[in-house]
């Protein structure tokens, strides 16, 4: 079930004993709204994940999209069409630790650059760039790239950014923050209430998530890949 914006701030304005939006304008209740969305976002990792095919860059360097926050999975390659856009899915793209590649061949950002992906690493202090090897040839391919993301800012018009499993939290946010900052009608008390509330639904939603979850993240395993990258 898709929740829309204005559904989520009447029942927000209702909470308020302002469903006229006299004391609290429907401007205000979406401000806090998308701050709501960038708060849960900082504190679940998880909230928004973007899986996408994104154009690699010539070599072996790669930077994330600009809504990226940290990369999570490179996934496999995807051929180019005629149009220059993102077509069938081909070779699955394995992780390889940084240093497996550095020592089985150091000259590899300089290897002879190819059309197919076959290995990428990251280093987590540098979360929005990996590497790919072979580095690519120009002009590049395409990955399926699987990201930690920033939505946009949205409006009244709109649907809510994050999975449905987040608008309690969001609903509980907009709350604080309406209570906290409003003047004279301000009530920290209260505000504090719906803070420690948000808190807890978010907590709880992370819980969720774990216990559902399909698959756990994988390490990955370079002693294996080695021999197919020779020695530099």
């Amino acid at each position: 079930m898709t929740i829309t914006v204005a559904n989520l701030l009447a029942r927000c304005s209702k909470t308020l004993y302002d469903e006229t939006n006299v004391v609290y304008a429907q401007a205000e209740l979406l401000d806090h709204l998308n701050t709501a969305v960038a708060e849960i976002v900082q504190l679940d990792a998880k909230a928004y994940m973007v899986n996408q095919a994104v154009r690699l860059a010539p070599g072996s360097q790669q930077q994330l999209p600009g809504d990226a926050v940290a990369l999570v999975d490179v996934k496999y390659n995807l051929a180019a069409t005629q149009a220059g856009t993102a077509g069938a899915p081909g070779r699955a793209i394995t992780a390889v630790a940084m240093s497996e590649l550095q020592e089985a061949r150091p000259d590899w950002h300089a290897s002879p650059p190819a059309a197919t992906v076959r290995h990428y690493c990251a280093d987590p202090r540098d979360p929005r760039r990996f590497y790919v090897w072979p580095p690519q040839a120009d002009p590049p391919g395409f990955a399926q790239v699987v990201y930690q993301g920033v939505p946009e800012d949205v409006d009244l018009a709109g649907d809510f950014p994050l999975p449905d499993l987040y608008a309690e939290a969001a609903y509980l946010f907009v709350l604080y923050h309406a209570l906290l900052r409003r003047e004279p009608h301000g009530d920290p008390q209260r505000a504090q209430f719906f803070y420690t509330a948000f808190l807890q639904a978010l907590d709880q939603d992370v819980r969720n998530i774990a216990r559902i979850q399909a698959g756990r993240p994988e390490g990955p395993k370079p002693s294996s890949f080695a021999p197919e990258l020779g020695n530099g």
